[in-house]
């Protein structure tokens, strides 16, 4: 019997045209890029239909030709990181994306191969095979009916006694992820698939990563238990379930659960329904009641998240909140312009990962934004979140919320992955040296720069490209010169540069604010800054860059400035979480690409964006980056002078 190309169903007649799926022979992919229905997988799987797909890859509903059977296939397609010529299988890595790509793919087998070992667990997704080919790689899976039990609630809270029995099958699915050796690592409902036959499947395993001294069960049962939690909201629950819950999510895993078989023993003692799928109604044809089964058809291995979200860990739920987040605007439109477009897809994008929280945006000009934060401030209404640059009022300060849960979720969310989010900052000393009271936290960075005006020296003391003993560079410069420029106390001060350059007489540096103007102006050979001052000084003709640095065996530090800071305002519990979520995600490489790429007044903490930012604007900073790279070590980072 003839099946259609696209979902397979059987067809009756030859007909061009599905009755089900209304797909007709010969018709492309919706998205071009995609696999068309019809074309051929390791010479085994006809492709049909798309089921989902992301930021990491493709799910399509597929046939297997010698078990003649119904499959899931989903293919590694990153998006931003790979092309595709519309009608051929081939993937071709964007030449920026290479080893990104390349450590997504092993990551991408990796899941494959975990997966293969839990072909007997009941409540896990089954994987059948997992090859290479067409310059990727793909994952075939048991084909499951049904919805996620983020879908099934609709919005509704969970009824307790559901949660009692869902927690049971997911303890059990736990259990034997742990018992092999891993942590799922994004324990959520959208990860808990609720079967037609009333079963129950963990899926998406992206994000797992073998079990290690820092990184243990009890990442998955505090998921778990939050998740709960959350979908509770607004229920009365049981004493014993409580109980159970506050276990499972305590903040020191010393108090929680040794495992998710403990868990599951704490759990009440009463039998529970198993969760059933809303059935379509009787009273409607043949064709509408298949057009219903196919849209509730959903595939285990849709993409890891459908939009972007921390590109290496996750908060894996989120309650029910509104946030407001208020930001500054520069005084230049262009500026301006471009950062209000920036927070606004942040925010398009945290809402569909995390749809239960609302952000409100409000924008304010930088003039009268201190004026308005005081306002709010004096009223106790301060925005959830908001950008505390330049901040000095006492009253705003005072109701500030200390940053240690938001660096305690960092911290504890790094745990997750083989590769976690890096930042210049969040988990060494120098935040904690920096902000002792923690009531700042930076999103950028700004770095000392030798900006040299090539037409007032020799030609015999400049080099090609930057130098390598910065120190030298500043005698020499003096020697020849006999004057600098500095910048005035508000940023690079006059201690730092004396601290680094002690072999300079201090009398070559005049005391004068106005350095920059002077420089600028043609006045001063040389002028010792940071980068804030590279969107003026980047238009002058013949100006050479010099980062700072110094040699390995040095024990100087060079400084360096955080700026971008944002704070917490007093809030509900759940807007507290949410606020540090959103707080978190504005340090994600998508969410700093956003911000900082085609920024060149400073650099963003994360490190995937700082080498993106260098890609870009590499050119426009004369080869700045190559040496400065080697200093990332040596810096000491400091808040800037006027926060």
């Amino acid at each position: 019997m003839p099946r259609c190309p696209n979902c397979f169903a059987a067809l009756e007649d030859d007909s061009p045209k599905c009755p089900v799926c209304g797909y007709v022979e010969g018709s492309p992919a919706r998205e071009l890029h995609h696999l068309h229905p019809g074309m051929t997988l390791a010479e085994r799987y006809l492709v049909g239909q798309v089921l989902g797909f992301g930021m990491v890859g493709v799910t399509y509903k597929a046939w297997d030709t010698k078990l003649n059977t119904v499959v899931a296939i989903k293919e590694f397609f990153p998006d931003r990181a790979v092309t595709r010529t519309p009608g051929t299988k081939e993937v071709r890595p964007t030449l920026s994306e290479h080893e990104k790509y390349a450590r997504g793919l092993r990551n991408f087998l990796n899941e494959a191969r975990c997966l293969t070992r839990f072909s007997s667990a009941r409540h896990i997704v089954n994987v059948f095979d997992f090859f290479e080919e067409n310059a990727t790689a793909y994952i075939v899976m048991e084909y499951l009916e049904g919805v996620t039990l983020q879908e099934s609630l609709k919005g509704d809270d969970l009824r307790p006694d559901r949660a009692v029995d869902l927690a049971r099958m997911i303890c059990s699915a736990l259990s034997d992820v742990h018992t092999a050796g891993f942590v799922h690592g994004a324990v959520n409902a959208d990860n808990i698939f609720l079967c037609s036959n009333g079963d129950m499947k963990l899926i998406d395993f992206a994000t797992v990563r073998a079990i290690r001294e820092e990184r243990g069960p009890w990442i998955d049962i505090y998921d778990l238990g939050s998740m709960l939690l959350d979908l509770l909201d607004g229920a009365e629950i049981p004493e014993q379930l409580g109980d159970a819950l506050m276990k499972a999510t305590a903040d020191d895993p010393a108090q929680g659960f040794s495992s998710a078989a403990a868990f599951a023993q704490a759990l009440p003692e009463k039998k529970i329904e198993k969760p059933t799928v809303p059935k379509p109604p009787k009273q409607v044809n043949k064709k509408l009641i298949a057009i219903i089964a196919t849209a509730l058809v959903l595939v285990i291995a849709v993409v890891s998240i459908a939009v972007p979200v921390y590109n290496n860990f996750i908060y894996t739920h989120l309650p029910k909140a509104q946030i407001d987040v208020w930001f500054s605007l520069p005084e230049d439109e262009e500026q301006a312009q471009r950062k209000q477009q920036a927070f606004e897809i942040i925010k398009k994008a945290f809402e569909n990962a995390y749809p239960k929280v609302t952000v409100r945006l409000v924008a304010k000009s930088a003039l009268s934004y201190p004026l308005e934060l005081q306002k709010q401030a004096s009223m106790n209404r301060l925005p959830a979140l908001f950008e505390s640059s330049g901040i000095a009022d006492i009253d705003v300060l005072s109701k500030i919320v200390a940053m240690e849960g938001t660096l305690s979720r960092l911290q504890k969310d790094t745990a997750r992955q083989e590769e976690p989010l890096q930042c210049l900052f969040v988990t060494d000393e120098a935040y904690q040296q920096a902000f002792e009271a923690r009531k700042r936290l930076p999103l950028g960075f700004r770095a000392p720069v030798f900006y040299v005006n090539a037409s007032l020296l020799q030609n015999a003391l400049l080099k090609d490209g930057p130098v390598s003993d910065a120190v030298s560079l500043a005698g020499l410069l003096y020697e020849n010169t006999g004057k600098f420029t500095y910048v005035s106390a508000e940023r690079t001060t006059k201690a730092a540069f004396m601290y680094l350059f002690g072999n300079v007489n201090a009398q070559a540096i005049p005391p004068d604010p106005q350095g920059r103007e002077l420089f600028l102006q043609g006045e001063a050979a040389a002028f010792f800054s940071d980068t804030a001052d590279f969107p003026a000084i980047k238009t002058m003709k013949n100006v050479r860059l010099y980062p700072v640095g110094l040699s390995d065996s040095s024990d100087k530090k060079i400084p360096a400035t955080f700026c971008d800071y944002w704070s917490i305002g007093k809030c509900t519990a759940k807007q507290l979480r949410c606020a540090e979520a959103f707080l978190c995600y504005l340090l994600s490489e998508y969410a700093q690409s956003n911000l900082y790429l085609f920024r060149s007044d400073a650099f963003p903490l994360n490190e995937d964006t700082f080498r993106k930012f260098q890609q870009i604007q590499g050119n426009a900073w004369q080869g700045f980056f190559g040496l400065n790279n080697q200093y990332l070590n040596h810096y000491a980072f400091s808040p800037s002078a006027e926060d």
